[in-house]
């Protein structure tokens, strides 16, 4: 009986996502350019499972965390260069899960990079996230841990846990605006619809602005949500937009992003006033970034 090496697997065929803390980690099918820095640490992106004709919307990818870039690699049979990323760059970033369904987003003022994943491996995924946030978030003068601001109605158990595991040991929150799930009612002539509206959370903390939802491709979805993340100092703008039949919470960021958040007629008082606490709380943090 033979036994495989190292040399003779194909990374393609890889299932899970795992950590690449060092050159041994690297798959050996998998050529990476290391520059003389070297890296932080690493991350395997396994590809989706193909479909009827053998193809995959996501191929296997690595991201390496190198000095003060992230660099998105390519499995060789894709003919992809490498993809330098410097993280100051990065205006948002989003990490979404529906059930097995998970995606790690990164949007720059070029580009809207969106990697897919199984979250059967989010632990890992998580754990890199952890040290990319380090350094995504640059340290800013301590505005002090008082009481949070609160907006909008009190966090269910869902976005109360997305929170938490969302912040840092180091992180708080200073002001925060909630809109849980709503379930609506319809009637049509003689029958009567029922839907549920998404949840929405936006929290300001002395690191980040954070937007928490259930929305996904304008539903709601129970058993899923997103994590938008922005640093305070990518934030220009917060305002609320109201129409006839919309009303919007408004977060501009630099290199023209902007998160467009709905809001229910009885939200967008509480937002107008979230958002006038949120742009005091950011000159009060950042004088002299805002004041250029």
């Amino acid at each position: 009986m033979s036994v495989a090496t190292i040399y003779e697997v194909d990374s393609r065929q890889y299932v899970f996502a795992y950590l690449i803390q060092s050159e041994g980690d690297l798959p050996a099918d998998f050529p990476v350019p290391l520059s003389g820095e070297g890296f932080k640490l690493g991350l395997f992106l396994p590809r989706y499972a193909p479909n009827w004709f053998g193809r995959s919307s996501h191929p296997p990818r690595i991201l390496l965390l190198s000095g003060d870039r992230l660099v998105l690699l390519t499995h060789p049979r894709y003919n992809q260069p490498p993809l330098p990323i410097p993280v100051s760059n990065i205006v948002f970033f989003e990490a979404g899960q529906m059930l097995l369904i998970g995606w790690l987003r990164f949007v720059t003022a070029q580009s809207d990079i969106e990697l897919g994943y199984n979250t059967g491996s989010h632990h890992r995924v998580r754990e890199f996230l952890r040290v990319l946030m380090d350094a995504y978030l640059p340290e800013i003068p301590d505005a002090g841990h008082g009481e949070a601001a609160v907006f909008g109605l009190p966090l269910d158990i869902k976005f109360a846990n997305c929170l938490n595991e969302t912040l840092d040991r180091n992180e708080w929150v200073r002001a925060r605006l909630f809109s849980p799930p709503v379930e609506v009612s319809r009637r049509w002539g003689p029958l009567r619809t029922h839907s549920q509206t998404a949840g929405d959370l936006v929290a300001f903390t002395n690191r980040r602005v954070v937007w928490i939802t259930d929305r996904w491709n304008g539903r709601y979805e129970r058993y899923g949500s997103i994590i938008r993340t922005a640093p305070v100092h990518a934030l220009t703008a917060i305002h609320c937009s109201r129409t006839e039949k919309d009303r919007t919470l408004i977060l501009s960021f630099r290199g023209g992003a902007s998160w467009n958040i709905p809001l229910s007629f009885e939200r967008y008082d509480d937002a107008r006033r979230f958002a006038a606490q949120t742009h005091r709380m950011k000159l009060e943090t950042m004088p002299e970034r805002n004041g250029k």
